[in-house]
């Protein structure tokens, strides 16, 4: 088995304006809860009218899972890779390690991204996933979203009591227990958000003990519907100015190599529409690969390639950051999409 960093992956990508019309999308989100156990101040959850655009709160129905999984048997391919989180904290859903093992029996990825902030990692999960990891043929990604190293800001950031010892040390006790069973298809990563300070050096210094890489991300302003800025809370006026200018494509590649599937069912295009402005269809009633190659899809990248994103609500003021080398789209004629790709 070749398991690479996480980092690494981005060495392997192809060029998508090659690859498309994908026949089959190369990631494929599935948010197991969009319930958390915390409230950062910088998340869209902390919005009023969150409830109302992500249609209540809600775990995913194990039947409703099991349709998934279904369904992704059904596209030509194998999906590159499935991620286990979305807007919410997937370690709270009842039945996560059955979703896992569920997606690892069922032999649908090359690999499998989870994103948690770590609170909830007991040590009987732990084992549960790493039991889960010795049957996949292929690589499980653990990621963990740290907020701040420093106990005050956590609570700030997170509005919780986690202690952010407790954190650490959940992490830390799954590297041991992962080392010590001689696992070797688990990578774990920890991020935390640039803080333009000298924290940054103090989360690298804790960190990079223990997991096997460290990384830190730049801030995001999710997908920027409306007036709502999310980064107003904790950077800055000249440091969101500054991510404001970052360059970005005219074609984003969200809608050609990905799909994101909603705890209600519901399917957008966009890992970080948490307005659902680019819905695409629902999996409760329709086929994922019928979505996939559905007209809804269809116009969205349509949009994208004439230049004309701003017409989406959620696409119009996005500043998710610049896209990879690999993803860039510039240039490509619409049509493209008459192409069969089934």
């Amino acid at each position: 088995m070749n398991t690479m960093l996480y980092s690494e992956l981005q060495d392997k990508r192809v060029k998508l304006k090659e690859k498309i019309p994908l026949k089959t999308p190369f990631g494929l989100f599935i948010e197991p809860t969009n319930w958390c156990n915390f409230k950062c101040i910088f998340c869209p959850r902390n919005c009023e009218d969150f409830s109302l655009y992500a249609g209540g709160f809600q775990h995913l129905q194990q039947e409703l899972s099991l349709k998934i999984i279904n369904d992704i048997k059904k596209f030509p391919d194998k999906i590159k890779t499935v991620r286990l989180y979305y807007t919410g904290e997937p370690l709270l859903y009842p039945d996560f390690c059955s979703l896992l093992k569920n997606i690892v029996q069922a032999d649908i990825t090359d690999r499998i991204e989870i994103t948690t902030n770590g609170s909830l990692l007991t040590k009987e999960i732990s084992k549960q996933i790493l039991n889960i990891a010795q049957d996949y043929s292929g690589t499980i990604y653990l990621r963990f979203s740290i907020y701040s190293v420093e106990q005050k800001r956590h609570s700030f950031i997170t509005k919780s009591n986690f202690s952010i010892d407790c954190i650490r040390n959940n992490i830390s006790l799954f590297q041991h227990i992962r080392n010590k069973e001689n696992i070797k298809n688990v990578i774990t990563y920890a991020k935390m958000l640039n803080t333009f300070t000298r924290e940054n050096e103090k989360f690298l210094s804790i960190y990079q003990k223990i997991v096997d890489e460290t990384a830190l991300e730049e801030p995001m302003n999710w997908s920027g519907f409306g007036d709502k800025n999310l980064l107003d809370s904790t950077y800055t006026h000249n440091q969101i100015t500054q991510l404001s200018l970052l360059h970005m494509p005219k074609a984003c590649s969200y809608p050609f190599d990905t799909m994101a599937i909603m705890s209600d069912g519901a399917v957008i295009s966009c890992c970080v529409d948490w307005s659902r402005q680019t819905y695409i269809g629902d999996v409760k009633t329709e086929s994922l690969r019928d979505i996939w190659n559905g007209e809804k899809l269809k116009e969205l990248r349509k949009l994208h390639l004439l230049g004309l994103r701003e017409k989406n609500k959620a696409c119009k003021n996005c500043r998710r950051l610049p896209c990879h080398e690999e993803d860039d789209l510039n240039g490509i004629s619409v049509s493209v999409l008459d192409k069969p790709n089934i």
